[in-house]
């Protein structure tokens, strides 16, 4: 008899048991209402937060709302796109503003609720949380690219536009906006809440001026901005050398999120800079070999180099054993390699030493020899060193706190900005005397550029003064030995905790040849 209509049986208890009467089991179709537990548990999180929050809905329905209108303006005039210029605004907007707002609240949630130490105590590592963050962000990048499908076939049917051409442009901007949802991640790991609202105001103008700009390129027909030859252009090296750096560019970013999160005992210094270091030999093998255009290598190279200083010079020491065990296991090499890929800002100028090799050698068929490529080499030395001497204000402020990338841009900032005033000041009553800027680097690096600029004109190629150019690297010069010398502690705790990890090793290969060496007793009974 069965109980489940009884009123007085509401459990649905069996009369005969205490056990309850389970619900038939689903079948597997109807189990496919969630995402599967492989694709990581941070993913999940993420993608079950992310596309039931609210700004999510917002953006994706205020995004379709103004697509529709965009297309039914272009559809009162048949046979023109009018609407091209403010569509692809708004698709800029979307993926390259938007979705990378959304990334610098990634880890600030966790943080503010005093979540992030409970994640780190699990399996998941620094990485493995930043990268489930990104990955949730442009899993909905590429829902809003797959949704703007049916408005690409609509506009092939109105207007007659190529729908090859209309999706590489949308897989371009979903790259780039991928690269953004990094960065943005990156940004959310760091703790201070003014050096997230400093650098999500730079985003934010980056990329209203990308955005502006593209807009006025549609509204005004002054420039195509895909060009009629895109297909053409993808069977070309270049752009997929160009289509090669958004990953690498996301595992850098991904690399410098993990870092700010991590414990002591990580380290994702090395193989940020081992990434760098490997990309720009790439580039200049490629170049060498398949004779390509330098000048599609050169803006890549400098924003790498770009990258590559500001995150140098403010990276954090680590010096556990457990970092510096790789390198003592690598003998000679690994003592080496210490000098220019350990974690901090003190082996940053050896490292970068290295890093302007490659770049001078991509100078040399840009600037007409490899004269003028050695003074370009020299100019990003000099570039490199004002970025030192910027650290050097910061540890004499704040030695006792860890290097910061935001508080060394506002120290940027207000030295570039006083090295203006000084360069103007020279110009305007000192008649380009320069012995205001001996005293700022910065200024000395503006007034490479400016008298020599109708030099150049003149002759076509890049000369710098010679005078100037040694005074350069005398304050580059300055500022390292003033670097050695703040960070003399920090090399000798590099050396005991590398002699700490060299003891270890050798415990452990004496205890594993003992293990090894000894032979376990026989039983007793057994015959001999």
């Amino acid at each position: 008899m069965s109980t489940a209509a009884n009123p007085a049986n509401p459990a649905g208890m069996d009369a005969t048991s205490d056990v309850p009467t389970l619900p038939p089991v689903a079948s597997g179709r109807s189990r496919l209402t969630d995402f599967p537990d492989r694709l990581g548990p941070m993913v999940v999180k993420e993608l079950r937060q992310g596309l039931r929050s609210r700004a999510f809905v917002a953006i994706f329905i205020l995004m379709q709302g103004f697509i529709c209108i965009t297309l039914l303006g272009s559809l009162s005039t048949p046979g023109t796109d009018a609407g091209g210029g403010p569509y692809w605004a708004v698709v800029w907007i979307v993926l390259l503003v938007a979705l990378p707002m959304r990334g610098m609240q990634a880890v600030t949630q966790e943080r503010s609720a005093t979540m992030l130490e409970l994640i780190t105590l699990t399996k998941l590592t620094s990485y493995r949380i930043v990268a489930g963050k990104w990955a949730a962000l442009s899993a909905q990048s590429l829902l809003v690219v797959i949704c703007l499908l049916p408005c690409t076939m609509l506009r092939y049917f109105a207007f007659g536009i190529s729908v090859a051409e209309e999706c590489i442009a949308l897989l371009l901007i979903a790259a780039i906006g991928m690269v953004g949802n990094a960065v943005g991640v990156a940004v959310s790991c760091f703790p201070e809440r003014w050096s997230r609202g400093l650098l999500m105001l730079g985003l934010l103008f980056i990329g209203l001026w990308s955005v502006g700009g593209v807009w006025s390129m549609f509204m005004f027909d002054s420039f195509d901005m895909f060009g009629p030859s895109l297909i053409a252009a993808v069977a070309t090296w270049e752009f997929w050398i160009c289509m090669l750096l958004p990953p690498l560019a996301v595992v850098f970013f991904l690399l410098f999120g993990a870092g700010l999160i991590a414990g002591p005992a990580e380290n994702h210094s090395t193989p940020r800079r081992l990434l760098v270091t490997g990309v720009l030999l790439v580039m200049l093998g490629l170049r060498v070999l398949l004779d390509l255009d330098p000048d599609a290598f050169i803006a890549f190279a400098l924003l790498i180099f770009i990258a590559a200083v500001a995150d140098a010079c403010t990276d954090a020491p680590r010096l556990l054993p457990r970092v510096t065990r790789p390198f003592v296991r690598a003998g000679p090499f690994g003592r080496i390699g210490a000098w220019l890929l350990a974690p901090g800002w003190h082996t940053a100028p050896f490292w970068l030493l290295l890093v302007v090799c490659p770049l001078v050698a991509l100078l040399v068929p840009i600037v007409g020899g490899s004269s003028e490529a050695l003074g370009m080499g020299l100019m990003l030395a000099i570039g490199a060193g004002t970025v030192f001497w910027g650290t050097v204000f910061d540890r004499l402020m704040y030695r006792h706190q860890p290097p910061s990338l935001p508080r060394m841009i506002l120290i940027q900032v207000i030295a570039w900005i006083l090295a203006a005033f000084a360069v103007a000041y020279e110009a305007a009553t000192l008649t380009d005397d320069v012995s205001v800027s001996i005293l700022l680097p910065h200024a000395m690096f503006i007034n490479l550029f400016r008298l020599s600029e109708g030099a150049a004109l003149a002759t076509g190629g890049l000369p710098f003064d010679t005078d100037l150019l040694m005074i350069g690297l005398l304050q580059t010069l300055v500022a390292v030995v003033i670097l050695m010398a703040m960070a003399r502690p920090l090399f000798t705790g590099w050396r005991r905790s590398a002699a700490k990890a060299r003891q270890d090793l050798a415990d452990r290969a004496a205890a594993k040849a003992a293990a090894a060496t000894t032979t376990p007793a026989a039983p007793a009974g057994t015959p001999s």
